[in-house]
Parts: structure tokens; sequence; C-alpha cells
């Protein structure tokens, strides 16, 4: 028995389920992210076309349901994890009403039963993937084959490339980011061009830039050129990027009605350590004092909770 399993003990299957994927993404965010740090071609997929690419921005809904529909290609845990981000995005229609203790919904003990039985298979499937990626499974040729008919594509390079690391890093969402840089938001500018060059052809943007020159603002051109010589300005390493997913975990737990405390979170990245074969039992990325690790995991809560939807 893997230390996760025993950590997830006693807790409700769906959302250990959840933590524990998040905490065994650290590493794998890591490197995803490096290479957006780096601003390296990630390989295999197709360089943006501008056009289309500024398109995405302007139309969050389609990558969104490009990525969801996708995932549900490759059954299993991924097509339950695009049915739980269907569920998040769709938190904030069901705000007002969850608002409204009179309007609790009353399920029948066959509901009951259904519900905790799709539970316990989406944590199976859980531990199964996570224990497959422990043992470096060499993927089949045919699942090679699906993942470059469904993954190598715009949207999926956007989603990697802009939607994830404009939430993880910034706060933001892409498409509120790029609103505001159109509508001269040097911050806002400065964030996306060092992310994304190819927001450079956007007609307002590039006016923008022109009437600067114009002006000989220099100040701002100065800045946007740092911009776009430079690359995302954020620290990048494995105890911050651990750190941001403790305050998700926390986050996510309490969406669904199971919210983890800090020796719990502390915990279960004590598993992930011990399960990936660390000679270490304890997590040394985290914070070794109680009241600092608890700190940090409140800053980082808050930072999820503005700008994801809660119930």
């Amino acid at each position: 028995m893997l230390e996760i399993e025993k950590w997830a003990n006693g807790k409700p299957p769906f959302v250990a389920a959840l933590c524990l994927q998040t905490a065994f993404s650290a590493e794998s965010m890591l490197e995803m992210l490096s290479y957006i740090k780096k601003q390296e071609a990630i390989e295999y997929f197709p360089q943006p076309e501008p056009n289309e690419w500024l398109r995405l921005y302007r139309n969050h809904r389609h990558v969104q349901n490009v990525v969801f529909e996708s995932m549900k290609e490759f059954g299993g845990f991924a097509e339950r994890l695009s049915e739980v981000f269907y569920f998040l995005s769709s938190k904030k229609i069901d705000q007002e009403t969850s608002k409204n203790k009179e309007q609790q919904v009353t399920l029948s003990e066959e509901q009951k039963a259904a519900a905790q039985k799709y539970a316990q298979n989406f944590y199976s499937q859980a531990i199964e993937e996570i224990k497959s990626d422990l043992e470096n499974e060499i993927l089949p040729e045919a699942l090679k084959q699906k993942i470059k008919y469904n993954l190598i594509n715009f949207e999926w390079l956007f989603y990697f490339t802009v939607t994830l690391p404009c939430f993880a890093l910034y706060g933001f969402h892409p498409t509120k980011l790029y609103r505001k840089a159109r509508l001269g938001d040097l911050d806002a500018l400065d964030r996306l061009l060092r992310l994304d060059k190819t927001i450079l052809s956007d007609s307002r943007i590039s006016i923008q830039i022109s009437q600067s020159w114009l002006k000989k603002d220099k100040l701002r051109l100065d800045a946007i050129n740092r911009a776009i010589a430079g690359t995302p300005n954020f620290k990048l390493t494995l105890q911050s990027i651990k750190m941001r997913l403790a305050g998700y975990i926390s986050y996510l737990s309490e969406v669904f009605g199971y919210r983890l405390n800090e020796p719990e979170i502390r915990l279960l990245f004590n598993a992930v350590t011990i399960d990936r074969g660390s000679s270490e039992i304890i997590d040394t990325d985290l914070p070794e004092a109680p009241e600092s690790f608890a700190k940090a995991l409140q800053r980082s809560r808050a930072y999820w909770k503005s700008i994801l939807p809660t119930s």
C-alpha cells in the first residue's frame, strides 16, 4: 500500500483523489512552467498563427470546451477529471442558489449510493494512474497516437502556455489580462508580452505602441521593450510551486465539502515524498514551522479564492 493510500484512508474518496493528483503534479508543473519561463517551444506543437491565436483570447469558452471534451476521449480518470472541471466552471452560476439555505437538494438513497460509487471509482482510477506514473510505464503506441490526435492543437497549446500560467502565476484569466492590455493597462501588457509575444499582432496593441513612439513616451516604450525582450517575471522553484498547489488543495477540499487543515496537507506532501522514493520522510520544500506553513497556506488559498468560483 502506498503512503498516499494510508493518508486517504477515512477521507471522502472524491476529495482524496483530487488532492492526491494535485500534490503529485508539482514536479510536472515545474517542468511545464520551465518551458514558459525560458520561452522555449514545446515539442510537437504547431507554431501559433496570429489571427487564430488571438481569437482564443477572446473565446475562452472554446478553449475550455476543446480541452475538456478531448479529455473525455481517454476515459477513466481523465474523463472523470473533465467532469470535475465542468462542475467547477459552472459554480459561478450556482452561487446565488447555494446562498439560499432553504433550497437544499435532498438526495434519495439510490442517488446517494450512485454518488458514492462514482466517488470510489474516481479515487481508484486516480490511484491507478499515480501507480502507473511511479512505475514509469511505457505508453502503448495506440495511446500515443490518441494523445497526438486529441492534444496536439492550438487550443491545448494555448491552455498550456497561456491559460494555466496566467492562473498559476498572475492570478488572472488570460481574457481579462488581454482586455486590460488592449485598453492601455501597462502592467497587463507587460505580463502578457513576457508570456506571449504573439499579442504584438493585435491591432489595438500595435497602435498603442505606435502612439507611444509618436509621443516620444520613453518610459512606456522602455517598459514595453523590456517586456518584449524579457521572460515571465516570477520565482520558479519546486517550493513555490508546492505552496501554490497546497493552497489549491485547501481551496478544492472546501469547495467539495471537506476542508483539509494545515497538518493534513503537510502529511499529504510527506506521503508523496515517500512514495516518490525519497530518502526523506518529510517534504523539506514546505516551511518547517507549522505557523509559517499555515500563514503561507492562507496566502495561497486566498490567491485561488480570488480567481476561482467558490460554493
